[in-house]
Order: structure tokens, then sequence, then C-alpha cells
């Protein structure tokens, strides 16, 4: 048989919202909050450790995503090199106010408990691997399934995804397997409906 080649060596999955909670709950309590809030906001790992306590902006509900950490270093803005806001759901909200409590505008956000210095990419894709009790990446748990978990339109997915291109969104989106049966059942649904109502206007025309 001919190889199948791809671009892809690793199948990426994404995890429900139900199964989000209960991979959180796994983990340390201390460091609960990090990966919820990256679940509820899709940031990188990378950029989630480096924001800045002046990059919150509670009353209008968002956060300036200005930097990110690339291995032990800082660099200005995304992935992409772009400046953007990202808004923030109750759930994040709530973690951002516990979380700039009595801090100064230049602190991180996110301060790990077990050492008191800013969160590294490495402990936190480490703990995950370690506590989670799931088989997924910690990426894959918070930005891929955020894009998943998502009620909305494709457009929509980009812009909170802050992906330049919507090829890039589509490789995040997971659709579950569950989902698509029931969509191609409705198939058979409707052929069934048909059926029978034929058959009741068959009987109907015997009388």
């Amino acid at each position: 048989f001919p190889s199948v080649k791809g671009n892809d060596a690793h199948r990426r999955q994404a995890l429900r919202s139900s199964e989000q909670e209960k991979a959180l709950a796994n983990l340390p309590e201390e460091h609960r909050d990090i990966f919820q809030f990256m679940m509820m906001t899709g940031l990188r790992h990378g950029e989630v450790v480096a924001i800045l306590v002046e990059s919150v902006n509670i009353d209008r509900r968002y956060v300036w995503v200005e930097r990110r950490r690339s291995g032990s270093k800082e660099r200005p803005g995304s992935k992409n090199n772009e400046v953007m806001p990202v808004p923030l759901n109750d759930t994040a909200l709530a973690i951002v106010m516990k979380h700039t409590k009595n801090k100064f505008p230049k602190d991180y956000l996110f301060i790990n408990p077990s050492t008191r210095r800013p969160y590294t990419q490495w402990f936190i894709s480490n703990l995950w691997r370690k506590h989670s009790g799931t088989d997924l990446t910690s990426y894959e748990a918070t930005r891929h399934s955020f894009c998943s978990n998502l009620k909305a339109d494709i457009r929509t997915a980009q812009r909170l995804m802050r992906h330049r291109d919507q090829r890039s969104t589509d490789n995040y989106f997971h659709a579950y397997m569950e989902d698509l049966v029931q969509v191609v059942q409705q198939m058979d649904n409707v052929k069934n409906l048909k059926e029978h109502n034929e058959s009741i206007t068959k009987i109907g025309g015997d009388y």
C-alpha cells in the first residue's frame, strides 16, 4: 500500500467542557486558575505566563496580549507579532480579579505558588501531564479545546483565536464524533419519517 503523508505528525484532540472540569479537579487546587483561564480565553502557554497586571482592563472585561515568553526570553506581541485584546467571560474575569488583588501594574498576573515566581511553559505542561488524568497535552486541553467548544461562526472563532488565516482556525477545530454521528443520523431520520408517512398513506387508501 502507498504511504500516506501529512503535515501533522500528531493527531490533535480536544476536551468537552465537562471533560475539562474533571481534569481540572485532578490538578492541585493552587494551580487550577491558570489552566482554567487558558480554557476560557484560548491563550497560548507563552502568552498567559507573560501577562502583566497593567494589561488587564477589568471594567471593559478584556486583557491585552502584549508579550509572550519563548524559552527564557520575553518577546513583544503574540505569536503573530500582534497586540490584541482578548475578551473575558465571567469565569475568566473572576480569575483576573482574584490575581490582580494587591499587585502592582508591572507585576505578573499569574505567580506560581510553588516557586513564588512567574509560571513557565514547562511547569504548566509537566503539571498537566502528571495530574490531569487525560492523554491530551495541556495545549490540546486548553487552546485546542477552547476553539472546539466555541458556539460561534468560523469568522468569530478566527478572531477569538487571533489567527490571520481562517485555515489555521480550521486546524484547531475538532468536531466530536458523536456530534457528527447525530448529523448524519438526521438523513436516516428523514428517510424513516418519509417511509412511515408513505405507509400511513397507503393504509389509509386501502379503506
